[in-house]
Formats: C-alpha cells, sequence, structure tokens
C-alpha cells in the first residue's frame, strides 16, 4: 500500500442573521496525493506515482438557507434550502481501474451540485407536522462510488447518486 499526504482547510460558518432566518456556509480545499506509490507496475498496475487520493475533490462549497414563517394563528411554515458542490474527482488511485487519456493523465469524475428543498408546516395546536420536499431537484447525474474495472474486468462498478426526488410527509407524534 502506497503513503500519503492530505492537506487543506475546511470553513463552515453558520449565520443566525434574525430569529426567524439562518444562513449557512461551508467551504473546503484539500490537496491529496499518495508519496510513495506502494508496489507499482505498468503492467499490472497498482496505485499511480501521484495520483490523487480516490472520492477527495480539490474542492466542495455548501449553502444553504432556513427560514420561520409565522403565521397569525399560530402555525408556522418553515423553509428550507441548500446546495452542494463538489469538484471534479477521481474514483480510484489504482491505474488499471482509473481511465486515462493518451498522455497518461487521469480522466476525472465531473464536478457537480445536488439542490434540496423542503417546506414543513407545523399546526398552532396539534401533534403534527406535514412536509413537501424535494432532493437533487436539477436531477444531476453524478457517481457516488464504485470502481472502473473496465481495464481489468470489462465491468465498471459504479454507484450513480440518487436522481431528482420529490414527496409529502407527515409526521404524528402519540
Amino acid at each position: 500500500h502506497g503513503v500519503g499526504t492530505v492537506d487543506g482547510i475546511e470553513v463552515e460558518l453558520t449565520l443566525a442573521a434574525t430569529d426567524r432566518l439562518s444562513l449557512n456556509l461551508g467551504l473546503g480545499h484539500i490537496n491529496s496525493e499518495y508519496r510513495s506509490r506502494g508496489f507499482y507496475s505498468p503492467q499490472t498496475g497498482g496505485i499511480a506515482p501521484n495520483s490523487p487520493f480516490a472520492y477527495a475533490p480539490d474542492n466542495s462549497a455548501s449553502i444553504g438557507v432556513q427560514y420561520d414563517v409565522p403565521l397569525d394563528s399560530g402555525a408556522s411554515w418553515l423553509l428550507v434550502g441548500n446546495y452542494g458542490w463538489s469538484d471534479k474527482y477521481v474514483r480510484d488511485a489504482a491505474s488499471q481501474r482509473t481511465p486515462m487519456d493518451a498522455d497518461g493523465n487521469f480522466i476525472f469524475e465531473p464536478a457537480y451540485g445536488v439542490l434540496n428543498a423542503r417546506a414543513v408546516f407545523t399546526p398552532s395546536r396539534g401533534n403534527w407536522t406535514a412536509s413537501i420536499w424535494g432532493t437533487n431537484l436539477t436531477d444531476e447525474r453524478y457517481v457516488n462510488g464504485g470502481f472502473d474495472a473496465r481495464n481489468v474486468w470489462g465491468y465498471d462498478f459504479v454507484v450513480i447518486g440518487r436522481s431528482r426526488e420529490v414527496g409529502v410527509g407527515l409526521n404524528v407524534s402519540f
């Protein structure tokens, strides 16, 4: 197995702008690289020299908002939205499982972003809430697991991120 290094910074900020409005922001930047490749052979593969860690994008970001809307009746609506973005990344550091271009450079998975939203109604009295929600509202296609073994076994073991989902919910307390 190889020896690697990771350095970078990750910052998260939550701002309670008012009693009803909160905002959050997250930013990340990391550099990951194998310093020692362990066993490597151009014929049989292994961790490629100076390869980045799998599923470790250089940059990431998120932004979110939460707003509470009280109604005159004493009921309320809670509105929540968030967006998360991930930079390009490789799925595996092993050369035999990572597509490369003609010059031997890694072919990265593309950057992607996911938008989610939720609205929750809470009555003034009662033991229930109702919600409407949506995840991956822009129906972004992205890979969030697996590895590419087409060069070895002819298969791409890939886990695709969940597609757009919308729904309603009812929560009752007894």
